[in-house]
């Protein structure tokens, strides 16, 4: 997520505002100050998203927010900077080497997955039209519950990080995450920058440029910082120019608008906020006692395994850039942060960022991570964080947010091993199911979407929402005297009635702009399980591992099975779970995925039994190898580390069956990174390797 930090320091050179001193060992150093502004200014952005989406998406009052989950998410963090500050601060002194601090902050994908994915849906779930509290008590009760389980899967995953990360294609862990920043980070944030081009634009290309074209900012400040910076004058400015000249199109959102009045009372309304298990408590064991949370373990566990194994590659990576730490123990307090934080109120885990060498660039040491916790801790605990919230409209920072989704997807594809970019691509359609569920459920009003739309609705709004619904016209007939409407008014049938429609026997064939509504759905339920599913089971077919692929197909058969993924029952707009346990609403219409959890066996059994028959586990009978001719040249290739590479690379003459233009030092390179697993490539790539956190 901090892949901005590092591009900045680490491939233009720069040294910042400190130039290129570095502190003393454990001492403090003018590169404090620059880590300080990349590292705040990413998590203050995370504090605005949190705060706009909880009160707008969540109903969430924003004093609750503001009193409960900031404060809470707050400590989280202080909680970590702190540790990884004394780690970088004991190190330095013990070795007598500048050490740089691990980056530490608020885990972006989770905050998105957890809201769109965990507490939207209980929201309206609970929510019947009037009970507004209670509905957004138990989203925000269903939150926590996943704060502690990715805490604790974090925590109990610090033990067999390696095994994981070494037992699951880097493009089945990738794709999932790539498909969340896609459509859920990347796509909300720029529709607003669009919405408002005066304001949203002018900020992107400055962070495009920052990051991209590695430009030099004014006084060496970051691009993030610059951009956010520029977004909130532009705001301030063309608030004023609109309400001189009265164009309103200068501000198309109103969100955007921005007024002193709110400024001062946001400011009025500060004080001292510390988190308060005892108001938080009683929902947890009440939301934890219903078992609900079950339904939700195909958000919390992918999400869980992403942060660890993020966060473990990122420690590989501080390693490479000379800072060696601990692995359990860095991972081990990585989870006690979350855990920490849902106990207290939050909804959203905490992680190591990327982007350490960066920061170790600059010349900051464990000196920038104190500064941060003491700055968050200003922030969250005493309600300031509402006053940034009013002179800095979120258009302003959704470049940086833009900027993450981006970087995110793209090294999805770049991490992962070349021949594993069709896989990833596969891992993508699952979360591009999930929105346009969440897109075509909004006109059907509360109980499914984010847009609540009047229970009766003009035939021309319908009309353009672009939706194939079933229209029932409501004509009433005026009474004497009065004036016949202007317009019928008619009713949108609810998506269970859609789904029964008696003209349209075959329920495939109901769709909403020409896709299946029923295909949608049972491809979005258990989307994050899905997309590591079908990546991991392509990864393994491009390598042949055909046992290993077949592996994948049993593990989707039983959770198809559990009701884990692609099973749904509907009752009204609300979707539901089929989990063993978990009850249903007596009028839902159930809709179990046995048909695939059958489809799921053959496939397993068609990839692992002619291997096991076959005896010498060579590969799939089926289908003949493909393998590059001995000396057809196999420069460029990658192989993932999942599978032996094909026999031309590891011949004696490997020198020349490689490529005629290696040197025979080159060959006995490539020989022994083929023999360990690694991927085939060149040395200039090898550094310029660029891996992902979160």
């Amino acid at each position: 997520m901090m892949m901005m930090m590092m591009t900045t320091a680490s491939r233009t050179g720069s040294t910042g505002l400190a130039g290129s001193r570095l502190p003393v060992p454990g001492g403090i150093g003018g590169g404090d100050i620059d880590g300080l502004f990349g590292l705040l200014v990413d998590n203050l952005i995370q504090l605005l998203v949190i705060l706009a989406l909880l009160k707008t998406l969540v109903h969430m009052p924003g004093d609750q927010v503001l009193h409960h989950v900031i404060p809470a998410v707050g400590v989280s963090v202080i909680f970590g900077n702190l540790f990884y500050a004394v780690q970088a601060w004991w190190g330095a002194r013990r070795e007598g080497v500048h050490k740089t601090a691990l980056p530490y902050g608020i885990n972006t994908p989770s905050v998105f997955a957890y809201i769109l994915f965990i507490m939207l849906p209980v929201y309206y779930l609970k929510f019947d039209g009037s009970n507004t509290d209670e509905a957004w008590q138990a989203a925000y009760a269903a939150g926590m519950i996943a704060c502690i389980g990715s805490g604790l899967i974090e925590f109990f995953g610090s033990f067999v990080a390696q095994w994981i990360r070494a037992s699951t294609p880097r493009a089945a862990l990738l794709a999932a995450l790539a498909g969340i920043a896609l459509t859920f980070i990347s796509m909300d944030f720029v529709v607003r920058l669009f919405a408002d081009p005066l304001i949203g634009l002018v900020p992107l290309v400055i962070l495009l440029a920052g990051y991209f074209g590695r430009a030099r900012m004014p006084f060496g400040l970051p691009a993030g910082l610059v951009a956010v910076i520029v977004g909130a004058a532009l705001a301030w400015a063309l608030t004023a120019l609109r309400h001189v000249t009265g164009v309103t199109w200068l501000v198309n959102d109103a969100a955007n608008l921005r007024e002193v009045a709110a400024v001062t009372e946001s400011v009025g309304k500060g004080g001292w906020f510390l988190p308060d298990p005892r108001y938080v408590w009683p929902m947890i064991v009440d939301a934890f006692v219903s078992r609900e949370w079950l339904t939700y373990l195909g958000v919390i566990i992918p999400m869980g395994l992403f942060n660890l194994v993020g966060s473990l590659q990122n420690l590989e990576s501080a390693e490479a850039a000379g800072d060696k730490y601990a692995t359990a123990p860095s991972l081990m307090v990585n989870g006690i942060g979350s855990i920490l934080g849902g106990f207290l109120g939050s909804c959203f885990p905490t992680t190591i960022y990327i982007g350490h060498p960066g920061w170790k660039g600059m010349g900051a040491g464990w000196a920038y991570s104190l500064m941060n916790a003491l700055a968050i801790g200003l922030l969250c605990l005493t309600g300031l964080t509402a006053a940034v919230e009013a002179v800095i409209p979120i258009t302003a920072g959704a470049a940086i947010l833009l900027w993450i989704g981006v970087i995110i997807t793209a090294q999805s594809f770049t991490a992962s091993p070349k021949p594993h970019a069709g896989a990833v691509a596969v891992g993508l359609f699952p979360a591009l199911a999930a929105l346009m569920v969440m897109v075509g459920q909004a006109p059907y009003g509360p109980g499914s979407g984010a847009i609540e739309m009047a229970p009766t609705t003009p035939i021309t709004e319908v009309a353009q929402q672009g939706l194939e619904v079933d229209i029932e016209p409501d004509i009433e007939t005026p009474a004497a005297g009065q004036a016949a409407p202007a317009e019928p008014t008619h009713r949108i049938s609810t998506i269970q009635e859609q789904l029964k429609r008696p003209d349209v026997p075959d329920r495939n064939t109901r769709t909403w702009l020409g896709f299946s509504i029923h295909g949608l759905f049972r491809l979005e339920r258990g989307m994050l399980l899905l997309s590591m599913i079908w990546a991991a089971m392509t990864a393994f077919l491009v390598d042949r591992r055909w046992v290993a692929a077949g592996a994948w197909s049993l593990v989707a058969c039983a959770l198809s099975l559990l009701g884990v993924i692609h099973g749904y029952a509907i009752e009204g707009n609300a979707l539901h779970y089929l989990i063993p346990g978990l009850d249903v609403p007596a009028g839902a219409d159930r809709y179990p995925a046995w048909d695939f959890a059958i489809a799921y066996f053959i496939i397993g059994l068609i990839l692992i039994l002619p291997t096991m028959l076959k005896g010498d586990g060579s590969g799939m009978p089926l289908l003949p190898p493909q393998i590059p001719p001995k000396g057809s040249g196999t420069k460029g290739l990658r192989w993932s580390g999942e599978s032996p590479p094909p026999k031309s690379v590891m011949d004696d003459d490997a020198s020349t069956s490689v490529s005629p233009l290696h040197s025979e030092d080159q060959a006995a390179r490539l020989r022994k990174q083929a023999l360990d697993g690694e991927d085939l490539e060149d040395e200039g790539e090898q550094e310029d390797r660029v891996r992902l956190d979160d």
